[in-house]
């Protein structure tokens, strides 16, 4: 085993590196009277503990890992949002053409002690997050939403006493904060994919129009 280890570096093993201390630690436990065997023991080490399993989704969850990426059961891999989905590649490479719609329901808060949920009609098309005043599309259209100022979009942490919280998000921008609650937990994972690719081209797409004005 030590001599696969020094296989890996190019330099000489000391007694102080890494890899010799862990092996030394795997040895020293193994001699306890009743303990596994050293190979026993190296195959376990190789394998994450539950808890840190348990802190790598959070870690991954922080990040916003899942937002972008997804498993395919297809390809039997994990891949970005975009190879899940190649018919939202063609329509995000369309200026105006609507990326996603459907109905949102929007947190309002008239009062400090009074919120309540809308319902409207969204639109993410281009560089904007369009939402009519009503239920329908054909409702007269609010002030959009300029996806270049997203400063971030994530999913609501979920609460005790609110089971429904998994299927709501926020966008972050400059000024303001939108709280939006889908039908369900799979149509908000759609929604915040679908939002993150737009946000992500729409800063492309600004810094690029600086770029050419330079």
């Amino acid at each position: 085993m030590f001599l696969f280890q020094q296989s890996l570096f190019p330099e000489p093993l000391s007694i102080q590196s890494r890899s010799v201390q862990f092996l030394r630690s795997l040895w020293e436990k193994t001699q306890a009277e009743g303990a596994h065997s050293f190979e026993t023991a190296m195959m376990e080490s190789t394998f994450l503990q539950q808890k840190d399993l348990d802190q790598v989704q959070l870690h991954l969850e922080e990040v916003r890992f899942f937002d972008v990426f997804g498993f395919s059961e297809a390809a039997g891999a994990w891949q970005c949002f975009m190879c899940n989905n190649p018919e939202k590649a063609t329509v995000v490479n369309q200026d105006g053409q609507p990326l996603m719609e459907g109905k949102l329901k929007e947190k309002q808060v008239r009062w400090k002690f009074i919120k309540r949920w809308k319902t409207r009609y969204f639109t993410l098309a281009g560089n904007q997050l369009l939402f009519q005043k009503g239920k329908s599309k054909d409702d007269p259209d609010d002030s959009p939403i300029e996806l270049s100022k997203v400063q971030s979009v994530k999913v609501v942490a979920r609460k005790r006493r609110d089971r429904s919280l998994p299927r709501a998000f926020e966008i972050f921008t400059d000024n303001k904060t939108y709280v939006f609650k889908a039908k369900d937990e799979k149509n908000a994972e759609e929604w915040l994919q679908c939002i993150n690719v737009a946000v992500a081209q729409a800063k492309e797409r600004e810094s690029r129009e600086v770029t050419t004005y330079l």
